[in-house]
């Protein structure tokens, strides 16, 4: 039995249901989901996988993916990366709720039972939500240092290409700047112009 359809919310039929093994196939508008991250809209939420249901217990098996509109931390250009997530989860049922058998991951509310039915919107938009990279980078970038990528803005005049040099040739100039002041503190005044 495999379930395949658009809806708001990430939910599935749980109770009713034979032991055995189910197909899922799951597509999910992100404007109708309130508690997703807004680089994921407009877009579509996409979970393909299956579940276990043997006895009281259920094995959730899905791979969920989604398009993130994201901006690249090196040029400031906008681009598109899917975003993907495997989830294997372990549920225990009892008569009138449903207990992730793991808690340390998700606290009840993340997840809970709406009819006959297991919804796991909060738990699908988290994980996709720490899945989003902290670094942002264009995939033609990563790898490469900003110097690489921009160079007109790496080397200067008297930049040699090595930074250890340019580095002491600072402290060097600093120092040589700080022994002139203390010669003569009226030196800077000397050179402006009022005329």
């Amino acid at each position: 039995m495999a379930e395949s359809r658009e809806k708001e919310m990430i939910e599935f039929r749980i109770f009713g249901l034979e032991d055995g093994h189910y197909d899922l196939e799951l597509e999910i508008k992100t404007q109708d989901m309130k508690c997703i991250l807004d680089c994921f809209s407009p877009g579509i939420v996409r979970i393909s996988g299956s579940f276990n249901l043997f006895g009281e217990k259920l094995g959730l098996d899905v791979s969920v993916s989604a398009v993130a509109g994201l901006l690249c931390d090196f040029s400031n250009e906008q681009y598109s990366e899917e975003i993907s997530v495997d989830l294997d989860l372990m549920f225990r049922l009892f008569d009138d709720e449903i207990v992730l058998l793991d808690e340390s991951i998700y606290d009840r509310n993340s997840y809970f039972l709406k009819g006959n039915k297991l919804d796991i919107t909060q738990i699908v938009c988290d994980e996709l939500a720490l899945s989003v990279p902290m670094k942002k980078v264009l995939p033609k970038y990563r790898g490469k240092d900003f110097t690489e990528i921009f160079p007109e803005y790496t080397k200067s005049g008297s930049g040699s290409g090595d930074k250890r040099k340019d580095l002491a040739n600072k402290e060097n100039k600093s120092e040589n700047d700080s022994e002139e002041e203390k010669e003569n503190p009226w030196g800077e005044l000397k050179k402006l112009n009022f005329n």
